[in-house]
């Protein structure tokens, strides 16, 4: 399973929205050329595409899809004021034996996919290092909601002192957070996560 949205910005502010037709328009002719039936190729919103498809090796996935993370040339470009190719990063996860869980494996994909992006690096597996991290961001979001209610994430203040004279002239404000369950969170672990929960 696989979710690669192309990752070019603002493609419909910066070549107008025919551009933007014509890109989706590509790289959904291209991974339907790519993924023939059975397997089932959608596009589930904006610039984002999800496919499902038999499992098979990490190297001959990442070979096959190389025509959409290298850079994918346009029909119609001359249509397309300038565009000529695009490209798409993408997350691939393998559902685990047993029950086929579709919202799990869509999440899975979906975050290996942003990952991919943060590193340019076109494809990203979904491993255990990162099934990992995402177990440990939803602790750490659950507890975090509760302990702010409980008044456990406490405020300490850091004084700021005047380089010529020594004296105070400010304070600055941090958050410090420690449970019996997960230890002291550095802050910049928890505040990362209450940023991207909502918590903040």
């Amino acid at each position: 399973m696989l979710r690669p949205p192309t990752r070019w910005p603002r493609i419909n502010d910066v070549y107008g929205h025919a551009a933007g037709d014509i890109a989706i328009k590509s790289v959904a002719q291209k991974l339907q050329t790519i993924f023939r039936v059975p397997a089932l190729v959608g596009r589930i919103g904006g610039d984002e595409f999800l496919v499902l498809t038999k499992t098979e090796s990490q190297s001959a996935l990442r070979e096959r899809l190389m025509p959409v993370v290298t850079g994918l040339p346009l029909e119609n470009s001359d249509r397309a004021n300038g565009l000529s190719k695009v490209a798409c990063s993408v997350g691939v996860t393998y559902p685990p034996k047993g029950d086929l869980d579709l919202e799990l494996l869509v999440n899975e994909a979906d975050e290996a996919m942003y990952f991919a992006k943060r590193r340019a690096s076109g494809v990203q597996f979904y491993d255990k290092v990162m099934r990992a991290q995402t177990q440990r961001r939803r602790e750490l979001a659950g507890q975090l909601k509760k302990d702010i209610f409980e008044g456990l994430v406490t405020p300490m203040f850091q004084p700021i002192f005047c380089a010529s004279s020594g004296d105070v002239v400010a304070f600055e404000a941090l958050a410090r957070w420690g449970t019996p369950e997960l230890g002291s969170v550095p802050p910049s672990e928890f505040l990362a996560v209450a940023h991207n929960t909502g918590i903040l």
